[in-house]
């Protein structure tokens, strides 16, 4: 007996999907990318701040030096100090000093880094340098002293924190817009696989009805029309083996000519009914023949005897249908066998009665003006009958029927349980040959 395969379902632990995979990388990439651009870009805007704050610090220098060399007398430090609390004043500069030769200073102002309006945090991750610039005070042909300035990194700072502020924005936002659009594009472009797992999953079904049709990439479609037309073709096989299965069981359970059951199928379902535990129950066997079928066959030929047998096969048929649970089949040549379970021989006599009459109709019909008879052999099921003991007794009955020339039925007796047909008594025999329960019995002859 075949075993059926039962498949074993094996849940898959930690396996990352396709797009999942293709999503972390793309988005890996891309991170990637903007936060390169990102560091670049704020490299480039620290070093050009830092070129301003430097090239201020330088202008100023030049301006006071220039001031104090022309329009101020630099040996006067009042008018010096004014002209360079003057500058200080404007807030541009963090520190401005004017040195003599000795690096003395002659005048001179400076203030600490403190108010600044960016976070501390950041002030002291950009760190921008604080260059200090120099200019020469001369008056004629003689060196008065060194102007050294250095411009206050506040406005710089800021405008670094702008900057900075603006890029980490825009980096978030095309970054967050890059990933969607990703997300999206490997969504629609894997969405054919998620068709293709759901088309294996029924293929192993048995179910070939299911077809793929989202389009993808080149090389998507092609594994997609690949799996459909697997699909077709497997759904074509099954099919035809799906036929051919049921053509083969047709010929091996049904009659050729009648399409009723066959002997083997009709034998193999009464031992079922007659002898399983869950089905045993009382019942009625009748096995009905044609009397001189052999001669009508001779007669009209093999055509019209097909024809006959097939008119009462839908009679018998007909039959079956009146009586929930029997069935029937066509043993051999014009012998038919109905088993009605749940039936008392009173009535099984009388359906049987009525059911020979309409095949003799029948067949007188068709065999006019041949003298036609039907008859019929009942046996009822017994406990410790078995299938075989069944069909030999409602064979006796039937040809106890036949007997008579006329239609009829005949019910056998059950309590003849002695009497045993040609088949039972060999296996009784070879039965007690094997198992050595012979005994001889004497009969003593006397001689007058």
């Amino acid at each position: 007996m075949a075993r059926k395969q039962i498949p074993i379902k094996r849940k898959q632990q930690g396996v990352v999907t396709l797009r999942t995979m293709l999503l972390v990388l793309t988005g890996s990439l891309l991170v990637t990318l903007l936060v390169a651009v990102f560091i670049t870009s704020y490299g480039y805007f620290r070093d050009y701040v830092s070129d301003q704050l430097a090239g201020h610090a330088r202008d100023g220098a030049t301006a006071i030096g220039l001031s104090l060399s022309n329009a101020i007398d630099g040996r006067d430090p009042v008018a010096s100090a004014s002209l360079i609390d003057a500058v200080f004043d404007s807030g541009r500069y963090l520190s401005v000093s004017y040195l003599n030769h000795q690096n003395e200073q002659i005048a001179g102002r400076a203030m600490t880094l403190n108010e600044v309006a960016v976070p501390s945090w950041f002030r002291s991750f950009a760190d921008l340098p604080l260059p200090v610039a120099e200019a020469e005070v001369v008056r004629g042909w003689s060196r008065l002293g060194t102007v050294q300035v250095i411009s206050h990194p506040g406005r710089a700072y800021e405008d670094l924190w702008r900057i900075t502020i603006g890029l980490t924005a825009s980096t978030a936002i095309i970054g967050g817009i890059g990933l969607f659009a990703v997300f999206l594009l490997l969504r629609r472009t894997l969405r054919p696989l998620l068709a293709l797992e759901d088309q294996a999953k029924a293929l192993g079904q048995r179910d070939f009805r299911k077809r793929v049709s989202f389009k993808s990439t080149r090389e998507i479609n092609q594994v997609t029309d690949a799996m459909n037309q697997m699909a077709d073709d497997l759904g074509q096989l099954f099919e035809g083996q799906a036929k051919l299965i049921q053509h083969l069981r047709r010929v091996n359970n049904e009659d050729s000519v009648t399409g009723l059951a066959s002997r083997s199928a009709f034998d193999q379902r009464l031992k079922v009914e007659v002898e399983s535990e869950e089905k045993a129950a009382p019942g009625i066997l009748i096995l009905i023949q044609l009397a001189d079928f052999s001669g009508y066959n001779q007669a009209y030929g093999r055509s019209e005897a097909d024809k006959l047998l097939l008119r009462v096969a839908t009679v018998v048929a007909d039959f079956v249908m009146e009586h929930a649970g029997a069935f029937a089949g066509r043993r051999t040549g014009a012998e038919f066998a109905v088993f009605l379970p749940g039936v008392l021989p009173p009535d099984a006599g009388v359906w049987c009665r009525q059911l020979v009459n309409d095949l003799d109709g029948v067949y007188a019909d068709l065999a006019s003006p041949m003298d036609t008879a039907v008859h019929a052999g009942l046996a009822r099921t017994l406990e410790g009958r078995g299938a075989r003991d069944l069909m030999a007794a409602a064979d006796e009955a039937l040809r106890a029927a036949q007997s008579s020339n006329e239609t009829g039925c005949h019910l056998a007796d059950p309590d003849k349980d002695g009497h045993h047909n040609m088949e039972t008594w060999r296996v009784i025999i070879s039965q007690a040959i094997r198992q050595q329960t012979l005994s001889l019995w004497l009969q003593p002859m006397i001689n007058e």
